[in-house]
């Protein structure tokens, strides 16, 4: 029961670093995505300077 009740007290706190990780994952995976974009954007610019 010991076991149960320390879970208990803890599990908060367990909660809140588990939503702290997956904002961490989506926060990489956003900068990763922008970061392709803006590489993306620029092949396209780089692609339309050399057609004219």
């Amino acid at each position: 029961m010991v076991v149960i009740k320390e879970y208990r007290r803890k599990l908060p706190q367990m909660r809140q670093q588990s939503l702290s990780c997956n904002w961490n994952k989506k926060y990489q995976l956003l900068m990763v995505a922008t970061r392709l974009a803006m590489n993306i954007t620029q092949s396209l610019v780089n692609a339309r300077s050399g057609l004219v």
